[in-house]
């Protein structure tokens, strides 16, 4: 570890050249107000190079390494004397357990950054194996991805019974109290060699839509637009005299694109806002977003059902609406809805989830009046 951090001092005049050439080019651009991409990039690329230097200059990178690295070193003392043996069976919820082998019952984990570190174990010590501890600072340090444990055996939160899972309502049940909640098996341990499984492709195409529809509203997805399209929505912008970045929304630049005609860039439009003004784009909690997704397969046979003579999906922007409605969340920073300007078509789209609501057994919040 000594060479790592010999190797980072070697790297300090380098380091030092970076941050000089960045902050003159910041100058030069300084002339052109709507350079706010390039501006917003160097601002942070000079925030970075600052704080590496001063990390290394002050010693501490090396205080922070060994903060960090002391939770190891003292849970390697307990194992370092045990034979390698899987983990004892773990209570859902609880992360990872580095330092299970150390702590006492009511004595919380120390490692920073992680789940163990933010709650705590309520069914006593908890077996750590050195593969585990690997796992765990290769995620601290390296930022790898440990792989996930898989619970083969579900128990209800409320009696501790085992649960039965119904793979056909992807649902587990508690055979004493009938507490449900959902189940999603993203392993093959329910799959023969010759099962074939059929998809509706209606279902399968809709949930793909929805995906690609809710990476695009978090500026997400894969194809980045081109200069020339900013170049257009920077000019058009300039000849409204709009040149703040506080300016730009995502109502205005989605009426340049119409404007301009560019269709195929109303999707990108989170995206092309973010770049002109150099905000964070929005971003949807994970778990709230595979909720979202979860909803979402969930209202495929009622939508089915009740449709009526309508052969499209709902809004993707409707339904998302509706979800997070439900789910209790109020505001998502820069994330916005473009509903359906019509009320008639607000409320015939409000009267098809009434229903779906209906059979879900969901709370149903119309959007219009009389919509129930």
């Amino acid at each position: 570890m000594n060479e790592y951090f010999k190797l980072r001092r070697s790297q300090l005049p380098k380091l030092r050249s970076k941050l000089e050439e960045a902050r003159q080019l910041l100058v030069t651009l300084e002339a052109n107000p709507m350079n706010h991409v390039e501006r917003s990039r160097l601002h942070h690329s000079i925030e970075r190079y600052y704080q590496a230097i001063l990390d290394i200059d002050t010693g501490r990178l090396e205080k922070n390494y060994e903060r960090k690295i002391k939770p190891f070193l003292e849970a390697n003392r307990v194992v370092l004397f045990q034979d390698e043996r899987p983990a004892r069976k773990r209570h859902k919820g609880t992360g990872d357990a580095l330092l299970a082998a150390k702590r006492h019952k009511n004595q919380p984990a120390l490692i920073p950054g992680t789940q163990s570190a933010r709650g705590r174990d309520q069914h006593g010590e908890i077996g750590v194996t050195k593969r585990e501890m690997l796992e765990e600072y290769l995620t601290l340090f390296e930022g790898s991805v440990a792989m996930p444990e898989i619970e083969v055996d579900e128990m209800c939160h409320l009696c501790q019974q085992p649960m039965v899972v119904v793979d056909q309502k992807a649902q587990a049940t508690c055979t004493r109290c009938g507490a449900c909640r959902f189940y999603i098996d993203s392993t093959t341990a329910n799959m023969q060699y010759n099962h074939e499984l059929e998809f509706s492709s209606f279902s399968y195409k809709r949930v793909n839509h929805f995906n690609d529809w809710l990476a695009q509203i978090q500026a997400r997805e894969n194809n980045a637009v081109s200069d020339e399209v900013l170049r257009l929505v920077i000019d058009e912008l300039l000849r409204r005299r709009i040149s703040s970045p506080d300016e730009i929304t995502l109502p205005l630049v989605r009426d340049v694109l119409k404007k301009l005609r560019l269709r195929k860039a109303y999707e990108h439009v989170t995206q092309i806002v973010c770049r002109l003004t150099g905000q964070p784009s929005p971003r949807l909690h994970p778990h709230l977003e595979e909720c979202c997704r979860i909803m979402f397969i969930q209202i495929q046979p009622s939508f089915e059902k009740h449709k009526g003579n309508r052969k499209n999906m709902l809004s993707y922007s409707y339904t998302l609406f509706k979800f997070l409605q439900l789910l209790g969340v109020e505001n998502v920073p820069m994330l916005h809805f473009q509903l359906l300007r019509g009320r008639e078509k607000l409320q015939v789209q409000d009267v098809i989830f009434a229903k779906i609501s209906a059979e879900l057994d969901w709370e149903f919040i119309p959007s219009t009046p009389h919509a129930r």
